[in-house]
């Protein structure tokens, strides 16, 4: 962030907190990260929300499957359910501003091909 706001000019981010315990721990981190960019950074953050700690990753991970279709009743992915309903439905879409965001962009869009 700290990169990214100093060279880039990006001032706005977003956070997802990964591999919590509790929702409070994942909000914990949010509050000390927003502390610290507010007395050093003239950025905001967003809580976009956490991805529980599952040890059933590791197994979705060895059998090279996506965790939603192994275990889709799982806590972890209704957590990753969750989080792209808000990315989807949510979050304003912008316009890439620089080469990060342009990796991203056409990253994330590869399966808009045909």
């Amino acid at each position: 962030m700290k990169l990214l706001s100093t060279q880039y000019h990006e001032k706005a981010f977003n956070l997802l907190v990964n591999q919590v315990h509790t929702e409070e721990d994942a909000l914990d981190v949010y509050r000390k990260l927003t502390m610290v960019s507010n007395r050093y950074l003239d950025i905001s953050i967003d809580y976009l929300g956490s991805i529980p700690e599952d040890r059933q990753m590791v197994e979705s991970i060895r059998k090279q499957k996506v965790i939603s279709e192994l275990l889709p009743g799982s806590k972890i992915s209704q957590a990753f359910d969750q989080l792209a309903s808000r990315i989807c439905n949510e979050l304003p879409q912008s316009t890439p501003k620089g080469n990060i965001q342009f990796f991203w962009n056409k990253l994330l869009n590869i399966g808009d091909r045909g």
